[in-house]
């Protein structure tokens, strides 16, 4: 022990570092806080003050705890003065961002999103050790932040003297001089107001919402983690930061003032004054009526005079010190409490219509209050209006445990004790500083005592000394279960204490296993409740605990402002050996005695009951407890007449154990009485008062059918050394023992033993055992003898049914049955001599023979003949329903009826499954008399059932016991398939207006009968999970579903009804079974049961895909109403059932753009009028606000190149053939001026539908033309190109002038105005389908509207948009060459005269052209004049190529002449920057608007050309034609419309300067030319 100390010792200060760096650098001295509750509004608001000492000085800002409310920053003062703060909701994490679409697949990151919020994260700082090192609190969220500098000016001189004092102190002196906490000056002032918002947790009310009736009522909830009371109010919210406090709760003074429901009169009087006010006229110098704003009015249900009249009361922790109604407002109060020394997790209070029952005059006689004095403690107790006498009954045992404990243990610390009773509390219990809030769940009436025991082990009596840190919660827990049990043992008995201690022990023999130590036990409260009593009990010398329990107590009660002395470390109960300690306390599991030999090798399998705490475990990272291997202590063996050795194998060690040589065998004297042959010699020991001597008489042995030891056990037994033989008989050890003693030795110890546990430890071999009639025998003389405790006599009960087999007669049912009837049945003769036992009237006043009455039905019912319950047993039960008689009893009945329905659904379950189908279907299609019997007494029996649940629709039981069991009892008829699943059976009790308990019963049960496969039964329960307005419905709801998923998880149900898949069936008819996969599929479910991983894996797989559920359970997840406890762990549930998704969908809002219209007014001058320089203007410009829900331009996405077909063509050899790139070209939707005119050319013959195939570029889609008669073209084949394309239907080639022949040179380009890339403009294969083209942006067409706008007032000729070689003109000139639409086009010869605007690459190319056309008159070309406000258009360089190859298709699939070069489209990005400078230059000379061109796309953007079939490009200036595979003839077109075709190209005359004009119609506000 003293090593482990030192141990300690060694890493004080590296933990010292680490608390140190986890504590604020300051203290609260005092708290108070004002708070205002609205009922209507459901919110709470009011003025948070704190006093607190700074133990650094120059602090600037600290950090305060506060959770789901609204914080007034402009308003936070510290003394007196407004200073700056922040605040950042935790709770805001609870829901994701809008632009978040989660599912249930993402619930990792709502996971990691709340990580915050863990209370894992908050570090464990032991009390004991802030003392010590002089440490601060610790916030749970730091969530505020305020600054304690303000920056204000005209501080008076003594508040900055104060201020600049308490600065400049340091936590030493702090720590030496111990502020005063009453006095408020010593400390800083922080003021905050707050306003609660959407509350989920810290408080709940009731009664408020529509068609909620009970009455309006609002109480605080609590939980051992911090981070509750924030929720509440700002403050610090850590348990060991204990101060004084000061709450004043304004509240209504009348329920009509809480729900807004005035009194009649105050209503006829407030209708008569209202038209007075309103007509009287206001004076000039009254002030106008102000009405305050009125909260939006919901539904209520409307009060009678008398409830209006209630007057509402507040229960808080502390002392009521001051009570006033509000000066502001006469309808509400103000009530002021006081507490001495508690933490914020302790404060609660209560406000309601509550009534007051001052327990200590009731239970409390003037004798007991005289000898008590100053220990006596005064009890109060509050409820709702109409259950006092509920209360009044329940309590009564509390007034004598307070004055029990008062002398054991110590005065209570508190000047009274104040219980209230609420509504819809999660616990039973909730405990605070000086009072404790129950539920109502707890109150039960004079005339039941079924859960009275129970209910009185829960009742707590307050708060006052808590755990030193979190792992010594135990003590805490254990330290209160044992002083409770203490009391017990005075209000119950020796026996039940014993009884009590020994079941529990045996129950956490069975539980503890894999489990965690109890020093490691952090959230599973209901395991350590069970754990942590049963340590204290075997102490060593438990005795002393209580006198150690005593000690501290009392310390407490001395200085209890003294955090060392109200807290409890587990270096106070380290006195125990430090074997006790270790093998207790830090480590795990229970020994189990088999034959003498210590045996912990235990292995446990999960089932669905265990399954949530398992994954708990899993996930928190809770791992099994170190299971010693050698369990030291003291252990006492008792053995009744005997000498013994025992000898222990694993350790060695051999017992010496004194002899005995007085021995002689007790007989019984009903044997010796009987023996009258037998004299009875001096020697012979005899038990005079032996148990279980009953039924002695051959009679009695006879019509019981008892038996005794065969002749053979007689003589084993004769040569015995001893009777029998205890271990461990003073209860040290918790522990299992299994000897190999015989049975007749535990027959010994049952009857001749006085100990209780001796008795328990008998009827437990006797349980273990096989079927035997001599067991039969005992436990019928057990059951029988009045004497042992009815605890012992109710397992003998419960195991008699085991001996009802046909190799004893059905003994078992038969001795049952006759106890039943010697008991509670009256034994009447007939006039014809028959003997009838009618269940005689009930008598519940023996609550021992209760026992033994309520357990006798369901052992009857447990009994099995072929399978079934027999007929006889079967009857007997429904007798005692039929005849059961309460009329002259005292007490209820509803739990034994109850009893009696659940033993008739027992015994009508079979032993197996008899039929695939329900089983009264089965037996109505029987011939058999025995099958129609048991159909009929089904009926019967569901006839009985649900007659009494439409009497407990009628006649209220208590907790509408009836009801739920009848609901059970239809839920387990259903599960075991003897009547047909009738989901609607349940459905109709989930209405709102049942009890909550009923509801819960009836979404139990459509689980337990797998309707949670069901989609909408799926839907319904998530829902109210997470929409019902009570925690405690929403608890239970939650355990349930959480049942049915773990029913999946280990193979018991199914997640969704599925169809069985059909057997394979071979050619000959055989089917084929998949053994090999029906094989792995049950070794997957018998490993599923054996570990967690295994389950969570085979849920996930049953739960993969199944999207409803998905749906359902994230549609809980994101409820506003669910906590924060209950959103966590909706989201472990989400883990366990599905894998995580790490995508993320969101969503962003629409981009907002503006529109503007400029309306101009009457006298503006009409468009097309002559500009004038000074004439004034009037318009109105209106902005519109618009969301673009398309994009500006569509998304371009790169394709692979299109298959193509190589073909060899003769190249010259220093042009170098680079591999294709992909090319793809930007197409801007927005044109160079006005709307463009498509024209068409005649539909090409149908070709066969070829495979879609992706493309490197973006096709252009031009609307389709109406076939005319043309004439076919060869048939090309494709060309491997790298090239930039355009992709147009396929059209038939139109008659256009033949092309020149090949140039023999090139005319070259300066470097500035070549391209710097060198790829070659290659032809590409034709597509047959092309997209539409990109839509025009609202933008583009403002710029075309202002440009045409701008081009009204000039009279030039407009500028022309060439396509296909031939357009319309805007003046009106006609068409000369060219199609459109089918019909011939016109050309126009302008002169053309101003050259200046042309940019400098056109002027250059026309000046070389020029040249070439003079020195070689045979080949000949025309120059296509590119307007220079076109931006859709290509360089002018290339632009008459193009435009010759789209208005001779024909031209260009002619095969080039041979040495032809490739004409590479490579030039510097310095042409393009002259080009836009040129371009400006001329646009600025000329005075119009003209749009920039953007300059041509780089490689990786350029599209293929047109392959066969398709408009072609025509070769530039000056080159030759592109090389083509084979010559094509081409159709030409005269000058006055002739059609002709020529085989080969012939030299055109010298052609002159043209500009092809397109013609389009004039519109009606076309500005029209000379």
């Amino acid at each position: 022990m003293s090593g482990a100390l030192e141990a300690e010792v060694a890493v004080e200060p590296v933990v010292k570092l680490d608390y140190r760096a986890s504590c604020e650098p300051f203290v609260i001295l005092k708290q108070e806080v004002e708070l205002e509750v609205n009922f209507r509004e459901k919110s709470i608001s009011g003025v948070s003050t704190i006093w607190l000492f700074q133990m650094v000085p120059d602090l600037d800002e600290i950090s305060l705890d506060a959770r789901q409310c609204e914080i007034d920053l402009d308003n936070i003062t510290v003394d007196g003065v407004k200073t700056t703060a922040s605040f950042s909701d935790p709770y805001d994490l609870l829901a994701a961002p809008r632009q978040w679409q989660l599912g249930a697949t993402q619930h990792h990151v709502m996971s990691n999103r709340m990580w915050p919020l863990t209370p894992d994260r908050r570090p464990d700082v032991p009390i004991s050790e802030r003392e010590k090192q002089g440490l601060g609190c610790v916030p749970a969220d730091r969530a505020l932040k305020v600054s304690l500098r303000p920056e204000v000016d005209g501080l008076a001189k003594s508040e900055d003297a104060r201020r600049t004092l308490l600065k400049i102190k340091t936590a030493k002196s702090a720590a030496a001089d111990g502020p005063d906490a009453n006095d408020e000056k010593s400390g800083t002032k922080i003021s905050i107001p707050f306003r609660s918002k959407n509350i989920r947790d810290g408080l709940h009310f009731v009664g408020v919402d529509e068609g909620d009736s009970r009455y309006p009522h609002v109480y605080t909830r609590h939980s051992i983690e911090p981070g509750t009371a924030s929720c509440i109010f700002p403050c610090v919210d850590d348990p060991g930061s204990r101060h004084p406090w000061k709450i004043m709760i304004t509240c209504p003074r009348t329920l009509g003032n809480a729900l807004e429901q005035p009194l009649a009169t105050q209503q006829a009087t407030a209708t008569t004054l209202a038209p007075l006010n309103g007509n009287r006229k206001r004076k000039n110098t009254d002030a106008p009526p102000t009405q305050p704003p009125q909260p939006p009015q919901q539904p209520q249900v409307a009060l009678v005079e008398e409830d209006k009249l209630m007057e509402m009361t507040v229960v808080c922790s502390g002392n009521l010190s001051g009570e006033q109604i509000d000066s502001k407002d006469g309808r509400k109060k103000i009530m002021t409490f006081e507490v001495a020394h508690s933490a914020a997790q302790h404060i609660a209070f209560a406000i309601g219509p509550f009534e007051h029952i001052d327990l200590s005059s009731e239970f409390r006689t003037e004798e007991s209050d005289e000898k008590l004095g100053v220990n006596a403690a005064k009890i109060h107790a509050y409820c709702l209006p109409g259950r006092q006498d509920e209360v009044l009954n329940t309590c009564a045992p509390i007034v004598a445990a307070a004055d029990y404990f008062a002398p054991e243990f110590g005065r209570y610390p508190f000047e009274s004790y104040k219980m209230c009773f609420v509504e819809d509390m999660l616990p039973d219990t909730a405990a605070a500083t000086s009072m404790s809030l129950c539920s109502t769940r707890l109150l039960y009436p004079e005339d039941v005592f079924d859960p009275e025991i129970e209910v009185t082990r829960k009742l707590y009596l307050g708060v006052h000394i808590v755990p030193n840190q979190r792992s010594d919660s135990w003590l805490i827990v254990g330290i209160q279960w044992f002083m409770t049990d203490l009391f017990m043992k005075i209000l119950c008995g020796n026996n039940w204490y014993k009884f009590h201690l020994k079941t529990m022990s045996d129950k956490l023999i069975e539980a503890d296993v894999h489990r965690p130590a109890l020093h490691d036990l952090d959230f599973e409260l209901d395991f350590m409740a069970l754990k942590a009593p049963l340590r204290m009990s075997k102490y060593p010398g438990s005795t002393g605990v209580a006198r150690v329990v005593s000690q501290i107590v009392s310390a407490a009660n001395i200085s209890n402002l003294d955090p060392l002395t109200t807290s409890l470390s587990a270096e106070e109960f380290r006195r125990a050996p430090q074997a006790f300690w270790k093998q207790w306390v830090f480590g795990a599991g229970c020994p189990r005695l088999k034959n003498l030999n210590v045996d912990i090798s235990i292995t446990q399998s999960i089932n669905k009951d265990e399954f949530w705490r398992e994954y708990q475990e899993e996930i928190h990272n809770v791992y099994a407890g170190e299971v010693p291997k050698i369990f030291t202590g003291p252990f006492t063996v008792r053995i009744h007449e005997a000498d013994e050795i025992r000898e222990d194998d694993r350790q060695g060690t051999t017992w010496q154990i004194p002899y005995n040589t007085k021995y002689k065998r007790l007989k019984p004297t009903a044997n010796l009485a009987a023996d009258k042959q037998h004299d009875i010699q001096d020697d012979d020991v005899v038990y005079f008062n032996m148990l279980g001597d009953v039924l002695m008489t051959p009679k009695d042995i006879q019509n019981w059918g008892l038996q005794d030891w065969s002749d053979k056990v007689q003589v084993a037994m004769d040569q015995e050394s001893y009777e029998w033989i205890r271990f461990d008989c003073n209860f040290e050890w918790i522990c299992e023992t299994n000897t190999d003693m015989p049975g007749y030795m535990y027959l010994a110890q049952l009857q001749q033993d006085r100990d209780v546990v001796a008795h328990q430890d008998a009827m437990l071999f006797f349980q273990r055992g096989k079927r035997h009639g001599v067991a039969a025998t005992i436990e019928t003389r057990t059951i029988m003898d009045r004497r042992y405790y009815h605890g012992i006599r109710t397992m003998a009960v419960e195991d008699l049914p085991k001996q009802a087999d046909p190799d004893l007669n059905y003994i078992g049912l038969a001795q049952l049955i006759l106890c039943f009837r010697h008991f509670f049945c009256d034994r009447m003769v007939g006039k014809n001599g028959i003997v009838t036992y009618p269940p005689a009237p009930n008598d519940f006043h023996d609550k021992a023979q209760y026992a033994v009455q309520s357990a006798l039905p369901g052992a009857i019912a447990r009994t099995r003949e072929n399978g079934r319950c027999s007929r006889h047993g079967r009857t007997f039960l429904l007798d005692l329903l039929l005849f059961n008689d309460n009329s002259d009893n005292d007490y209820s009945d509803h739990f034994y009826i109850a009893k009696l329905l659940e033993a008739l659904t027992t015994s009508l379950i079979p032993e197996k499954q008899e039929t695939d189908g329900d089983l009264i279907s089965s037996l109505s299609r029987s011939e058999d008399d025995d099958d129609l019997e048991f159909k009929r007494f089904i009926e019967k029996t569901i006839e009985e059932i649900d007659k009494y649940r439409r009497m407990d629709e009628w006649t209220l039981t208590y907790h509408n016991v009836w009801t739920t069991t009848a609901l059970e009892c239809k839920m387990r008829l259903m599960k075991a398939r003897v009547i047909k699943p009738a989901p609607l059976e349940f459905v109709q009790y989930l209405q709102d207006d049942n009890i909550d308990l009923v509801r819960i019963k009836a979404f139990e049960c459509l689980v337990e009968i797998g309707m949670i496969a069901k989609a909408p039964i799926l839907k319904l329960l998530l829902s109210y999970m997470s929409t019902d307005k009570s925690p405690f419905v929403r608890d239970r709801l939650f355990k349930i579903f959480v049942r049915g998923i773990a029913a999946v998880a280990v193979g018991e149900t199914k997640a969704a009804q599925q169809e069985q898949p059909q057997a394979a069936v071979d050619d000959s008819g055989l089917i084929i079974e998949a053994g090999e996969a029906e094989i792995q599929q049950r070794k997957l479910d018998a490993v599923r049961k054996e570990d967690i991983n295994h389950a969570l894996h085979a849920l996930k797989e049953e739960l993969k895909g199944n999207v409803d559920m998905q749906i359902a359970i994230w549609k809980a997840v994101e409820s506003p109403i669910i906590g924060l406890k209950e959103k966590r762990q909706l989201l472990e549930l989400c883990s366990a059932m599905f894998e995580p998704d790490d995508s993320l969908l969101l969503t962003f809002n629409y981009p907002k753009y503006w529109e503007c219209e400029k309306e101009v007014s009457a006298n503006a001058k009409p468009a097309g009028a002559e500009p004038r320089s000074h004439s004034k203007k009037s318009c109105i410009v209106r902005f519109t606000s618009h969301y673009r829900t398309n994009p500006r331009s569509e998304k371009v996405t790169e394709q692979p190149p299109a298959p193509t077909i190589p073909v060899t063509i003769p190249a010259p050899p220093e042009v170098v053939v680079r591999p294709p790139e992909p090319k793809k070209i930007k197409l801007s939707s927005r044109p160079s001026f006005g709307p463009s005119v498509t024209l068409s050319t005649p539909a090409a013959p149908p070709n066969p539908p070829a495979a879609p195939v992706r493309k490197d570029s973006i096709s252009v889609t031009i609307p389709p033309r109406p076939p005319v008669a043309a004439l076919p073209a060869p048939p090309t084949p494709a060309v491997a190109t790298d090239s930039i394309a355009v992709q147009p239907i396929a059209r038939v080639p139109t008659p256009k002038a033949s092309s020149p022949p090949p140039r023999a040179a090139t005319p070259s380009i300066p470097s500035h105005l070549q391209h710097s890339n060198g790829n070659a403009i290659k032809l590409g294969a034709a597509v047959d389908k092309r997209p539409k083209p990109p839509k025009k942006r609202k933008s583009d067409e403002a710029d075309d509207r202002d440009r045409d706008r701008d081009r009204s007032h000039d009279h030039r000729p407009k500028k022309i948009k060439t396509e296909n070689g031939g357009g319309s003109t805007a003046n009106g000139l006609g068409v000369v060459n060219g199609t459109s639409h089918g019909r011939p086009s016109k050309i126009v010869t302008v002169r053309f005269t101003r050259w200046h605007k042309l940019p400098e690459k056109t002027r250059y190319l026309v000046k070389q052209h020029t040249k070439q056309r003079t020195a070689s008159p045979a080949v000949g070309s025309s120059i296509v004049a590119t307007p220079a406000s076109s931006k859709s258009r290509p360089p002018s360089y290339l632009s008459d190529a193009r435009s010759d190859a789209r208005s001779s298709p024909g031209l260009a699939r002619a095969s080039p002449a041979p040495g032809s070069i490739k004409l590479s489209n490579s030039r510097p990005p310095e042409r393009d920057r002259e080009r836009d400078r040129d371009r400006d230059r001329g646009r600025d000379s000329g005075g119009g608007i003209v749009k920039q061109r953007k300059p041509l796309p780089g490689a990786g953007d350029r599209k293929p050309l047109p392959g066969p079939g398709e408009r072609e490009r025509k070769p530039l200036p000056g080159s030759v034609p592109h090389p083509r595979a084979s010559p094509a003839p081409a159709t030409t077109t005269t000058a006055n419309g002739s059609n002709g075709t020529s085989a080969a190209p012939t030299p055109s005359a010298p052609p002159r300067k043209v500009i092809k004009l397109k013609v389009k119609p004039l519109g009606q506000n076309s500005p029209r030319g000379p």
